[in-house]
């Protein structure tokens, strides 16, 4: 949302933040009647990023057929995280992520994922 001076601001636990590097919201809502903005650089945008990533196969994007992640769904167990973290790394170089899977507890063909993300520290 924009105020009268032109600056962007978003909904924080009941309050409104002022956003001085507006990135749109992942994914893409109305927040009354403008597009919903997050802080660019902060561990909401990199995770809404890798996000992005993750629910986009290999494919899909036309102006970029090598984003996302290659398409898990008959693949063989154990699915190989570290080609998933490569791919999203590749476009979302500001996280830092842990993946691991496990079989399911009644369905031993489905695979439980766990991705945590956080972002990278930056040396200055």
């Amino acid at each position: 949302m924009f105020d009268r001076l032109g600056q962007s601001s978003y909904s924080l636990g009941g309050g409104m933040v002022a956003v001085l590097v507006p990135h749109l919201a992942i994914p893409f809502n109305w927040d009354g009647s403008s597009a919903a903005v997050i802080e660019q650089d902060t561990i909401e945008d990199i995770s809404a990023c890798v996000e992005a990533s993750c629910l986009t196969i290999i494919g899909q994007r036309e102006e970029l057929p090598d984003f996302g992640i290659p398409d898990p769904t008959f693949g063989i167990q154990p699915i190989d995280v570290q080609r998933i973290i490569d791919a999203v790394l590749k476009y979302e170089p500001r996280a830092a992520l842990y993946m691991s899977q496990s079989p399911d507890e009644f369905d031993q063909l489905i695979a439980r994922v766990l991705l945590a993300v956080s972002a990278k520290e930056v040396n200055v």
